[in-house]
């Protein structure tokens, strides 16, 4: 494979210093969606040549000779970015860049324009909120507070742990033999929740200050209320960020202090039915149930590292990204080709209101499901933008990378979301193959209807972006409508 490479790179090379110029502009893109955009913006001045075919999925699809060809001979290089396209991919433009020819990254630019990235979900559970435990305040020295469970209600056990530096779990606190937590003055820890069963659980905690293990006084007893793979039933949801239980020693009370501030009284916890994990084989992890059994997992922990890096790179999936990206590839192209600035900038325009009215006509169609059925379950995590821009919720997805193959945990996460959210429909890429059998196969097992949607390429009847979007906003309101 390394000898193949390099032989590509050396044609590339041979290429490049053989190539002729060309009287219309040259123009290379990598994806089908960005070749579209970029054939509006043009019109008849340049010559649009797309890298990946319509139906190919960028994140898998290799470049072969031609399309080195296609790079070596081109005036301007119009990429996704955002580690969207395959490595190989990104090699064969990193090589060309060397050439001096105008290479421009959508994603990377999309702000001068109005258009946003959004930040990767950090771990393959979607988001979740991290919940520790929190002492604010210091009433005697040497003090600690000790936190217990007074009541616990629910339909199963549940665990609070911490995992140690090596990996080692330590219980603090759990419903069945009431262990407790202590924690001292003005502290903080981080602290992983388990739960055996979905549902909704209420757990009341109790705060005693104590010095050298002896009850000095009593501070307070709050009751908290999780939900557990179930629709969250409060005014205020807590479904991401960090929050610490907190015992506020000034005040004598409980609260909820991190990126909320939320009261507990009138908020719900909620531990996602993505968060569905396997207890491990190893006997520390005993106290969570027997090896490989399920349970609920809110991690102490969340942060890891996505194949795509740190930024969602579908970012064309909002039409007003859309926008944005039509301004830059118009401004690329004046630079390229001066005599023709001011055509590509009013054909970006007269695209701009056109995607505007898309845009206005997707809104409409998404305000006819009710709010309750608008809940996204797609074969791979690549629709943050859509269900942002729609006012979605990313119920869940069966993998969150299309070049990993979804694990058993992936697929029993996922049978749990359907079941227990009543989610209406799922939706599969055509492209997406192996997530989209074991997706059909969670739905049919659920009974849920299963619908088509597009994300990162073309493909049926389907032949550019205004089409995509239009298709998928249609798709989405007669399928989570019911109709």
């Amino acid at each position: 494979m390394k000898r193949a490479w390099l032989l590509i790179v050396g044609l590339l090379v041979g290429c490049s210093a053989e190539a002729q110029p060309h009287d219309e502009l040259q123009v290379v893109a990598t994806t089908p969606i960005i070749a579209d955009i970029a054939r509006q913006v043009a019109g008849n001045r340049a010559n649009i040549s797309g890298l990946i075919p319509d139906s190919a999925d960028p994140h898998v699809f290799e470049p072969k000779l031609s399309t080195v060809r296609s790079i070596a001979n081109a005036d301007v290089v119009l990429s996704n970015g955002l580690l969207l396209e395959e490595r190989a991919m990104q090699r064969a433009l990193e090589a060309h860049r060397r050439e001096g020819v105008e290479h421009v990254e959508l994603g990377a630019q999309l702000s001068q324009h109005g258009g946003y990235q959004l930040p990767l979900v950090e771990h393959a559970n979607l988001d979740t909120v991290w919940l520790g435990f929190r002492v604010h305040g210091r009433l005697i020295d040497q003090a600690q507070v000790r936190i217990k469970v007074s009541e616990a209600r629910g339909p199963g056990e549940m665990q609070a742990f911490i995992t140690g530096t090596f990996g080692g779990p330590e219980q603090l606190l759990n419903t069945s033999n009431r262990a407790e937590a202590f924690v001292p003055q003005n502290a903080h820890t981080h602290v992983s929740w388990a739960f055996s069963e979905p549902g909704e659980y209420s757990l009341t905690l109790d705060a005693v200050l104590t010095v050298d293990g002896k009850e000095v006084e009593h501070i307070a007893t709050q009751a908290f209320r999780f939900a557990v793979a179930v629709e969250p039933r409060a005014n205020t949801v807590l479904d991401q960020g960090h929050e610490d239980i907190t015992v506020d020693l000034e005040q004598r009370a409980f609260t909820l202090v991190g990126d909320h501030d939320a009261d507990p009284n009138s908020t719900v916890i909620a531990v996602p039915a993505s968060t569905l994990q396997f207890v491990p084989k190893d006997p520390a992890y005993r106290f969570l149930g027997r090896p490989q059994e399920q349970i609920y997992l809110l991690h102490q922990a969340v942060l890891g590292k996505h194949v795509h890096g740190d930024v969602d790179p579908h970012i064309w999936l909002d039409p007003n990204n859309g926008m944005a990206m039509a301004q830059t590839i118009a401004e690329a192209l004046a630079k390229a080709d001066p005599e023709g600035a001011e055509e590509y900038l009013q054909r970006a325009e007269r695209y701009r209101q056109r995607l505007e009215r898309v845009a206005d006509t997707m809104q409409q169609r998404i305000a006819q499901i009710p709010k309750q059925r608008r809940k996204l379950v797609t074969t791979h995590d690549g629709y943050g933008y859509l269900a942002r821009a729609l006012g979605l919720e990313v119920a869940g997805f069966v993998t969150p990378n299309p070049a990993v193959e979804p694990s058993p945990r992936d697929i029993a996460a996922l049978r749990s979301t359907l079941h227990n959210l009543d989610v209406p429909a799922v939706f599969v890429e055509p492209n997406a193959s192996a997530q989209s059998k074991d997706l059909r196969a969670a739905a049919e097992q659920g009974g849920v209807r299963v619908c088509t949607i597009f994300g990162d390429s073309f493909g049926g009847q389907l032949h550019s972006y205004v089409e995509l979007l239009d298709h998928d906003a249609e798709t989405l309101r007669t399928c989570l409508k019911g109709e």
